[in-house]
Parts: C-alpha cells; structure tokens; sequence
C-alpha cells in the first residue's frame, strides 16, 4: 500500500513539473502591444527547449479574453511556434491566451494584454502663463483621445538677439586680432567661414576653443559671440592681399539682427500641461512654444507659438499690511499693502472693497510704480462703525492675466454721533379733568448710516412753554413714551444717542387744553 502511494505521489510531481516549465518555458510575441485601433494583430507563441509529456505547436490554442479564436486563423510556423492572425481588432484592451490543449484538459502557457488605439493629434490652442520665480506653465487641447500612452514634449524655444551698441574695435598687422570684451568661457560663437565659390557654416563652439579671429591670404572669417545669453558680438576680420604684399583692415563689431539662433529647454507630461520650475526659468522678452505628442503609433507636432513673456506673467496677489481707521476722521478706513515680486514692474492693481454683511463690492483701480515697494490708499465715504472687507489684485503693466485676489481683511470704520433726528409725533389722549392728560410719545429712526443700529438709547425731555426751567429729562431704550401732562402748553423734545454723541433734536408743542387750534378744533 505504501509503495502504491509513493507511486502516485511521484507520478503527480512529474506532471506539475512538466505543466510549471511549460508555463515558465513559453513566451507570446511581441509582449504586449499597441496596435492601431480596427488594425489586424499578428502573434506568435513560442515553446520553449524541454521535453513536453503531450503534443507541439499543433496543440495550441487560443483565447481572446475568455472566448476561443477559430482555428482558421492559427498559423502553424513550425513544431514550437504557433501564430495567431486577428482581424478588426477593436477592443480598447484584451487578454490574449495561448493554451496548450489536452485530451482532458487546457493548460494556460502564457498571456498577454494588447491595448489598441490612435495616433496622436497635432496639439493646438497653446498658451502659457508664467507665475513669477515660481513656474512658467503651458497648457494644450491634446485631440482626439489615443487610448494609449501618449507622451507630450513641451519644447520652449528662447531666441538669441543682438544688442544694439556694440562699437568696440581691433586692429593689427597681423593674421590674428583678439578683442578683449568680458568674455567667458561660458560664451559661445559661431564661425562662418567663405570665399567666393564656398560658404562653410560650422556649427556653434564654445569660447574655450575659440579665443581669437584669424584670416588668412584668401578668407573673410566672421564671429558672432552670444554674449550674456541675450547680446551677440559680431565682427568680420578681412585681409586683402595686393600682388604679393599683404595689407590687414582693422576688426569692427557690427550691428546685426540675428535671428537664426535659439536656445531650447524641454518638459514632458502625458497630460495637456507642463511646467518648468526655478531656476530653469530665464526671463527672456520673446519665447517660442511648441509641442510634440508621440506614442506607438506615430508624431503629432504643433507650430511654434510665439509666447511675448511681458504678456503671460502674472504675481502673487498683494500682501495687506493693514485696515486701519484714523482717529477723528469719520467714514474713512487707510489700507496699505506690500507689493509682490518683481519689484521692478509697474503694476495695475484693484482694490476691492465690500460691507461685512452685504455681497456687493466696489471695486477701485490705480498704478503701482517700480519705486513704491509699499503702499497706501484712503477708502472714503464709508458707512461709519462698519466693518469692511478688503482685497487687493495686480497685473504688470503690460501683462493679460491678473494676480489672484489677496487674502481679505477686515476693518472697522470709527463710530460718529446719530446724524440725522428721529421721526416724531405724538397722540393726545383725550379726559374728562382740566387738570391733566396723557399724551402717547411715538418715532422711528431715520437710518442713514448703521449708527443707529448701534444706539443706546433715547433722551425725552419736555417743559411748561411758559416756564423753560421747569425742564424734565429721562431716558428710554424704547421707540414710544408715556408722558402725564398738566393742561397747559408743552414744549418736548427727542434725541437718540451712543458713545459718541446724540443726534440733532426732533421737538413738537403739545397745545394746551381749550386752546382753539388752526383748522378751528379746540384743544
């Protein structure tokens, strides 16, 4: 019994040693690829060198994803390889399996997943924004989706120009001249060497192999130095010979315009953006930006856009230092700010200002010149005791695209006294007694500033109009008031009040009982 399971047990690790090295030993090419979506896909499955316990290349089937390929489209290469043709291959992604197939069974012996897509599109609608010392980002539409990995190249090109005032110059009576201008070795030049049957341009070298300019009997040779990433020197050493004497001219720098020379950086995204960060940012007036979208299936290449770099930069928003009120200065609030980087750009800024508890702003716009590094500015004709919000933003005098708006700051104007008197009137309760009455008290407040949302109360003050001196005073929080009243005529008044002050008074005369009215009432 023993010796029968030992049988087994042998047999079985024969088998999975077998099935595990065909599994190891097979491989599917190519490996996983990208084809072009609607295409037709070519496999091939390739055994490897070992000793298979059934069947050859005959025996292979396969799969696409879980469903069997006919067998019209195997292709029978030889003992070891099988291929596979399938037409119209239109699936985003799929698994295709090749299997060897047993008479009890089918046995995986590899896979692979192919993508199938489009080539890429020719970008377009460039523009770029350039968040000072911080990043120079352009954005593109990519196109039609590919569905497969698609790489863009963002290839900034920076033109090389010439400045203007160069006169410097050289002379000798010899096949060399040197011009001693703060050149280094980080310089380069361009030499462009000619006669009259042939002009050899040579490509650009650096000034450690190139210090001098040197002619001989029968050349012009010409120089131009990309001095300072910006500025190019250019002169022309000419020698002219007479029979057999020589004579040299002297060396001049000319001015050119030249515009045949660039400086390129790249980035690379697989998305319609891409940025570059300090400090491989050189602020130069002209950039050219172009594209490059590349997969499997082929380039997509956009024009150079030319990007004017004054245009595209933008700051970071304006520091507020601080909302202040001025003491004894009503309805005025003094903001002052910090002006962001560069400093050496004019800017065009708005201020924007808004009551706390309203949604409507005001906005106000002036200039920041290069020599304010911080500034102030006098809201006026606020609400008093009112809290506003303040937010600044700028953009370079020149510039398309605004800063973000700053953080908002919160400020108080002062308090003043209530500016305007309250609504009075008043009614006159009628009685049967000579002696006295009640007369009702009642007014509003005329809101003109919020003041009055801030009062602390009324002051009622009333008197005989024979007898000023007789003069009573009290206060109330209310709006109305209850007055008991001798018969004869009185003179009241009403004020409102806070912290500050009180308003102007809003009086009225109480007439005396039987006195004959205007209109012929008796009182």
């Amino acid at each position: 019994m023993f010796y029968c399971l030992l049988w087994i047990f042998t047999v079985l690790c024969r088998t999975y040693k077998a099935d595990g090295n065909s599994m190891r030993n097979a491989y599917i090419s190519p490996q996983s690829p990208e084809i072009e979506r609607g295409s037709t896909l070519k496999l091939l499955c390739i055994l490897g060198n070992y000793d298979m316990t059934y069947g050859n290349a005959s025996h292979i089937i396969w799969k696409l994803n879980q469903n069997l390929i006919a067998q019209e489209n195997y292709n029978i290469i030889n003992e070891t390889v099988s291929g596979v043709t399938i037409h119209n291959f239109t699936h985003e992604s799929a698994h295709v399996k090749c299997l060897i197939k047993y008479p009890d069974k089918e046995q995986l012996l590899v896979h692979t997943k192919v993508k199938s897509g489009f080539p890429p599109s020719t970008p377009g609608n460039i523009s770029c924004i350039y968040h000072y010392n911080v990043k120079f980002t352009c954005s593109w539409i990519p196109g039609k989706e590919t569905y497969l990995t698609t790489k863009y190249t963002l290839v900034r090109k920076r033109p090389i120009f010439m400045r203007t005032s160069c006169d410097d110059i050289c002379q000798t009576n010899q096949s060399v001249c040197h011009l001693f201008d703060p050149i280094t070795d980080q310089d380069y030049v361009n030499v462009r060497e000619e006669d009259a049957l042939v002009e050899d341009q040579m490509d650009f070298h650096s000034m450690q192999d190139i210090k001098s300019v040197s002619a001989d009997k029968t050349k012009n040779v010409t120089c131009i130095y990309f001095y300072d990433g910006c500025c190019v020197r250019r002169w022309t050493a000419r020698k002219v010979t007479y029979l057999k004497k020589t004579k040299y001219a002297q060396v001049n720098i000319q001015d050119q315009n030249l515009m045949d020379a660039f400086q390129e950086d790249t980035c690379q995204s697989n998305n319609g953006s891409c940025s570059f960060f300090p400090p491989y940012i050189p602020f130069a007036e002209d950039y050219c930006c172009q594209v490059k979208a590349e997969n499997v299936l082929g380039v997509g290449i956009s024009d150079c856009v030319p990007i004017n770099m004054n245009k595209i930069v933008t700051t970071k928003p304006p520091k507020i230092v601080s909302v202040e009120k001025i003491a004894g200065v009503k309805q005025l609030l003094n903001v002052t700010w910090d002006k962001p980087d560069p400093t050496l750009l004019d800017l065009n800024c708005r201020l924007r200002y808004r009551n706390t508890n309203s949604n409507t702003s005001v906005t106000v716009v002036f200039t920041m010149n290069q020599n304010k590094r911080r500034t102030s500015f006098n809201l006026t004709d606020l609400w008093d005791f009112t809290e506003y919000a303040i937010a600044i933003q700028c953009v370079g005098v020149g510039s398309e695209i605004w800063s973000e708006w700053s953080e908002e700051k919160i400020g108080r104007t002062e308090q003043q006294a209530p500016s305007k008197k309250v609504d009075l009137w008043r009614v006159i309760e009628s009685s049967p007694s000579a002696a006295n009455r009640y007369v009702h008290l009642m007014w509003k407040v005329l809101k003109e500033f919020p003041s009055s949302e801030c009062l602390l109360g009324y002051k009622i003050q009333y008197y005989p109009e024979n007898n000023a001196s007789f003069k009573t005073t009290h206060s109330t929080t209310d709006k109305m008031a209850m007055l008991l009243l001798t018969g004869e005529a009185y003179v009241i008044s009403v004020v409102a009040y806070n912290s500050v002050g009180e308003s102007p008074e809003a009086t009225l005369r109480i007439p005396s009982i039987g006195e004959k009215l205007p209109n012929g009432l008796i009182q």
